[in-house]
This record gives structure tokens, sequence and C-alpha cells, in this order.
């Protein structure tokens, strides 16, 4: 089973914030925090691996905080991924079997397709999922 580390799924969920606020002011921690329900502490590590992966700056000063550094439409789900744990592996070890490696190789092409999807998109599926359904009599 895979299984993503919680430092990607609140890497995720903080540029996921941040994203909703792209053209706007900058968030603070505590705004992110509160905002996703990710520890405090977590998330100060958590951005400082999302600096320097290029994904946010930092803004100092009273209107200050964090900024995604690209359009949402440019930051990918594997990306993310690749940045905060490394690569997706299905297996570390080649068999002696070569159609199993055949076989493991393709299963992590499909895996890198499954989360080929941009921040964006997952911006869109949000305003879909909030529009208030419509009911006529």
């Amino acid at each position: 089973m895979l299984t993503l580390s919680s430092k990607v799924t609140y890497s995720i969920s903080a540029l996921f914030e941040l994203s909703m606020h792209y053209k706007g002011k900058c968030l603070q921690i505590k705004e992110i925090a509160s905002a996703q329900n990710i520890p405090i502490s977590y998330l100060e590590q958590i951005l400082l691996i999302l600096r320097k992966a290029g994904f946010v700056k930092s803004i100092r000063g009273a209107q200050g905080g964090y900024k995604l550094v690209h359009d949402p439409s440019n930051i990918k789900i594997i990306d993310i991924i690749k940045a905060v744990d490394g690569d997706l592996k299905i297996s570390n070890t080649k068999v002696n079997e070569e159609i199993l490696n055949i076989f493991y190789k393709e299963k992590e092409t499909q895996l890198y397709q499954l989360f080929d999807v941009s921040i964006a998109d997952l911006l869109l599926q949000k305003k879909t999922l909030d529009k208030p359904n419509m009911y006529y009599i």
C-alpha cells in the first residue's frame, strides 16, 4: 500500500492554502496552520523545505508571511512529493526476473501519472464542490 508521509500531506495542504491566496496578501504561519489544521512547529519545518525547493518565498515585516513563487497551475503534486520525500519507488532492488523489473517500472510510471495533477486543478475541483446545489420545482 502506498502511504504518503505526513510531511507530504501537510506540504500539499500548505501549498493549497497559499494557492487560494495566490494573488492576494502573504499568509502568516499561524493562518496557514489554523486553516489547514497543521501543527505550527511542524509547518515551520515544512515551509523551510518548500522554500528551499522553490515553491514558496518568505517576506519579512508586518505585512510579511509566505507566498507562492509560481502560479498554482505550475505546481504539480508529484513535484511536491519529490521535493519533500524524494522519488516514488515501488522497489529499490532489481530482481532476477526481467519481466518483474519491467512490471515495477511500468507501475512507477503510472504512479507518477496519477500524481501529475496541479494545485490549480484541485482549486477548480474545490470550486465545483463548493457550489451550492440548485433545485428547481
